[in-house]
């Protein structure tokens, strides 16, 4: 098969006969137009491939662009891939220790037994606290290098004197500042013995559930095991923790951490009269390293802590008098808040002067009531309840004249209020006589 001739051969060999023809001098016309429009042919193929070659050229450079567009992808690629199997390799590792880690780790019955023998050992560090008027117990906490005695305030106020004793029987005889908890029924007084240590508390980074289990020594010293919660009220603990003294350190049973302290609370709402079929009322306070200190010296605190029980039992004694009808009859006990009746307020202060009066009227009424005229009878009962007032109104003025440090402020607001309350019903008693 013969291969047709590339246009510009075409061109050359057409201008080649051109020249010959016109060499000639022949008329050659036809030819020449013939030739000429073969070269027109040529040039018409020569621009179309001129064209098409700029074409490929310019898609062939785009080519080579997505050619080198494409070698970037994959090298970013391939880096995304070995940074992928560094990152499979991270974990692998990381899910290998935490595998290794779960194997070794014992189990909860382990923790928990490990948890009980780190209370036993804190069990050394608590103390006896001994006071002329209430005793109790304390733990020993070593925390930002000094040691304190921790319990609850009720344990410490209204005693003259106090007593302080390690469970093994070391006597405690040197110590520093004394600071209240604010907004808690808790107290610290600092060690300054040589060699004594406490326990280390768990401070902010111990968890507390809504649900925990928690361990605490009974009144007998066996550790008992209880729970601990938390709700919108704050921290809470079940009966079996609440039933162990004031004082007594609460630790998380998963850990062994000293979590909490175990102190009286007064319920919702401070009351002049206890429940006295319920008793004492126990909550927790949390060692959580937010707790608010006030410093003041002990012996300021306990003798504001003294003025306020001497006010609140006389407050009781006044309204125990303003509940009691004296009459030619005889006399008639009415009834107290709380429980408590005036007799039984009397019996708590048989050496009163007053209560005394109050206990030999009776007798007297019995055998000189009939023989008196009304005037000098209404005296006499006006007589036994005047004393009282005199002996309240006396009281009250210590109440008034004592400046009270920010630990008891609230406190004596709330004695004030009660007495101011007592002396009312008390003249309230006394203005019916004259009816």
């Amino acid at each position: 098969m013969k291969m047709p001739m590339p246009p510009l051969a075409r061109c050359l060999a057409s201008g080649a006969a051109l020249f010959a023809f016109v060499g000639c001098n022949e008329d050659r016309t036809a030819e020449i137009e013939e030739l000429n429009d073969q070269l027109s042919e040529v040039r018409k193929d020569l621009d179309y491939h001129e064209k098409r070659s700029t074409e490929l050229r310019e898609k062939l450079k785009e080519s080579q662009n997505e050619v080198a567009g494409l070698n970037a992808e994959l090298r970013a690629a391939r880096n995304d891939l070995r940074k992928a199997m560094h990152d499979l390799e991270g974990y692998r590792r990381k899910e290998e220790a935490v595998q290794q880690a779960e194997a070794e780790k014992p189990d909860a019955g382990e923790l928990r037994e490990s948890a009980k023998q780190d209370a036993l050992e804190a069990r050394d560090r608590m103390v006896d606290i001994v006071g002329d008027r209430r005793t109790g117990v304390g733990i020993l906490v070593t925390e930002g290098g000094k040691t304190w005695i921790y319990c609850g305030r009720e344990i410490i106020e209204g005693n003259n004197q106090l007593e302080i004793a390690t469970k093994g029987g070391t006597s405690l005889k040197r110590f520093g500042a004394f600071e209240v908890a604010r907004g808690a029924s808790l107290v610290r007084l600092e060690v300054v013995e040589d060699g004594v240590e406490g326990v280390a508390p768990a401070g902010a980074g111990s968890k507390i559930e809504r649900s925990t289990t928690v361990l605490c020594f009974a009144a007998g010293g066996d550790l008992v095991e209880g729970r601990a919660s938390l709700d919108n009220d704050g921290l809470r603990i079940d009966r079996r923790i609440a039933d162990c003294p004031a004082g007594s350190p609460v630790f998380h049973a998963d850990t062994g951490e000293l979590i909490g302290v175990v102190v009286a609370t007064s319920g919702d709402e401070p009351t002049l009269w206890p429940d006295l079929d319920r008793g004492q009322v126990n909550g927790m306070v949390r060692l959580d390293g937010r707790t608010d200190w006030s410093a003041i010296p002990i012996g300021t605190f306990l003798k504001e802590a003294r003025v306020l029980a001497d006010a609140d039992e006389m407050t009781r004694l006044v309204h125990a008098f303003a509940a009691t009808h004296i009459s030619a009859g005889g006399i008639v006990y009415g009834s107290l808040p709380g429980r408590a009746s005036p007799e039984e307020v009397f019996a708590e202060h048989k050496t009163n002067s007053v209560v005394k009066s109050l206990g030999d009227f009776g007798p007297w009424l019995e055998e000189n009531a009939s023989r008196m005229s009304e005037a000098d009878l209404g005296k006499r009962i006006r007589g036994v309840y005047e004393s009282a007032q005199r002996l309240a109104q006396s009281q009250s003025n210590e109440l008034s004249r004592t400046s009270f440090s920010p630990a008891n402020a609230a406190a004596a607001v709330r004695s004030r209020k009660w007495r101011e309350e007592a002396n009312a019903s008390l003249a309230k008693r006394l203005a019916a006589l004259d009816d």
